[in-house]
């Protein structure tokens, strides 16, 4: 095999181990102000652009805020159609700056409504509590804690869901874990809080999801919620085998791209 053969090749393999992204926003793409309405999201409520002036997220960063006083409704933004795998990993990043009465849910779907939700987590803090993430109910009630974390830091939270009748295995790193048909396993940074968490909403199983969103429930409560940095794409996560693959070829590569470098200075 020739030597340019062979790097195309290796091109190929590295591309097919990575995970395919389907939707992302980090919102630096926007003026600061209201989240416009358009390509990316719908929106109700109080849903701004901020700039994350204490680096919270990031330098040179932004971010999305959504608050809500108790008499202006709902803060609620939801993503444009995608085309959603049937085994997906969903990430983003979130802070509590406060103590807050309300909460917003986090769901994965077809739309807006309960019904039309497969797998949902929440958001909240409760009057004095700390930064938490909770696991939902079948009916979209609050359920248990999955994490507490201390107001106003900065939670990664990663979300790989099973929307199939088949369990389906996955590899970060050398951890391996298999999701049950129609499950989700929940991991706040490198720690797996929530384990094949059941389906919540009455979506029906099997239906292709095409929306992610986040809703605060009710429309009296006080709230305040940061996110950034989110990331919806396929689970195609590379076995720890595969990682060593990637490692060997790109060795590889270097030693072909040495070796032809040398052959052209000869």
């Amino acid at each position: 095999m020739k030597t340019t053969s062979l790097i195309v090749f290796i091109f190929s393999v590295l591309s097919v181990c990575q995970a395919d992204v389907i939707f992302s926003d980090d919102f630096n793409s926007y003026e600061p102000g209201p989240l416009p309405k358009g390509d990316n999201w719908s929106t109700s409520g109080n849903a701004t652009v901020v700039a994350d002036s204490g680096s919270l997220f990031g330098p040179n960063n932004q971010y999305l805020e959504m608050s809500q006083t108790g008499s202006d409704g709902g803060a609620n933004i939801a993503s444009k159609t995608l085309v959603m795998p049937d085994q997906g990993m969903i990430s983003f990043d979130f802070s509590i700056p406060s103590a807050m009465t309300g909460g917003v849910n986090f769901r994965i779907g077809t739309g807006n409504s309960n019904g039309s939700t497969a797998f949902a987590i929440r958001l909240a803090s409760g009057t004095t509590s700390g930064q938490r993430v909770y696991s939902t109910l079948p009916n979209m009630g609050q359920g248990s804690i999955l994490s507490n974390n201390t107001l106003g830091t900065v939670d990664h939270v990663t979300i790989i869901y099973n929307n199939t009748a088949s369990p389906y295995s996955y590899n970060i790193g050398s951890f391996v874990s298999t999701l049950d048909a129609n499950t989700m396993d929940v991991w706040v940074g490198t720690t797996l809080v929530g384990d094949n968490l059941g389906r919540s909403g009455g979506l029906a199983k099997g239906t292709p999801l095409s929306m992610i969103n986040f809703i605060s429930p009710s429309t009296d409560t006080i709230l305040d919620i940061w996110v950034d940095n989110i990331v919806v794409q396929d689970a195609n996560i590379p076995e720890a085998s595969s990682y060593s693959l990637i490692g060997g070829l790109c060795a590889l590569l270097f030693f072909l791209r040495r070796r032809s470098i040398r052959k052209t200075v000869a």
